[in-house]
């Protein structure tokens, strides 16, 4: 069983869990929130994007391109 994305609503703190969502395109996902707390009643839009590859695909999609993530370097002191 998948664990469900649940963010914390910017009101009142309560959970904040993803109603439903809609695919947008192989990797833009529309997802719709709503507050847990009945008195708040909060409701939002979020995306989630695949936005870089941290390690190439064993089957690539040829019409998919993910850039590759730039590895950041640590602040020198």
């Amino acid at each position: 069983m998948a664990k469900q994305y649940c963010f914390k609503c910017p009101h009142c703190g309560s959970s904040l869990p993803v109603r439903s969502s809609e695919m947008e395109s192989p990797i833009l996902k529309r997802l719709y929130l709503q507050c847990s707390n009945f008195d708040c009643s909060f409701s939002a839009q979020a995306f989630l994007e695949i936005k870089y590859q941290l390690s190439p695909s064993g089957t690539p999609n040829p019409e998919i391109h993910i850039p590759v993530s730039i590895k950041k370097e640590a602040p020198r002191v």
